[in-house]
């Protein structure tokens, strides 16, 4: 009778073993699960950082030298090159000028470009700057060429008005357009 009872009870602890391990893997699986994901969100906002200072560096360094060349700057003429910069210690990679027509109103500004690769990893950086003395809405000037606009003013008569588009990455200039992993964050100033 004794040996019967032991036989129905044997695998019982068997079962409960099943069970306790099943529990504490499922709740390792989530754990590991939320820390992964944890991780990839902390690498993508590092990459968004990187893209963002990038974009930011932009602005402050066309900012100072639109303040030290102004003169450069506001020369007319589609035969003016663009001014001598440096930022991040080294010139630009790429550099280019085009004059701007306003699709209303009347006047004429100039667009300067500057492309720089800086920093360990390497970052890129482009900026756009565009000079207008025109009466007109900028707004407009602005619509086809993929710039925010929201809150942009009206640049008046016998004004001269600046707006900086900076776009910064956090791959090297070579990389933004093949990468997946590419970040782009962009800025955009007016005054």
């Amino acid at each position: 009778m004794q040996y019967k009872e032991q036989k129905k009870d044997s695998g019982f602890a068997l079962l409960l073993a099943l069970i306790i391990s099943s529990v504490v893997l499922a709740i390792g699986v989530s754990i590991l699960h939320i820390s992964v994901n944890q991780i990839n969100l902390s690498a993508t906002a590092r990459e968004s950082e990187f893209a963002f200072q990038a974009s930011h560096a932009g602005i402050d360094c066309q900012w100072y030298w639109r303040n030290e060349k102004a003169a450069e700057y506001l020369m007319s003429g589609s035969g003016s090159s663009n001014p001598d910069v440096t930022c991040f210690g080294q010139n630009p990679i790429d550099t280019g000028r085009q004059i701007v027509a306003p699709t209303s109103g009347t006047g004429n500004g100039d667009a300067f470009f500057n492309m720089f690769q800086w920093g360990s990893p390497a970052r890129c950086t482009i900026v756009g700057m565009y000079i207008l003395q025109p009466t007109t809405d900028m707004t407009v000037l602005f619509q086809n060429k993929g710039i925010g606009t929201d809150g942009l003013k009206s640049c008046s008569a016998g004004n001269v008005c600046t707006v900086i588009v900076s776009d910064g990455y956090n791959r090297g200039c070579g990389e933004i357009d093949g990468s997946i992993f590419s970040v782009q964050r962009e800025i955009t100033v007016e005054f």
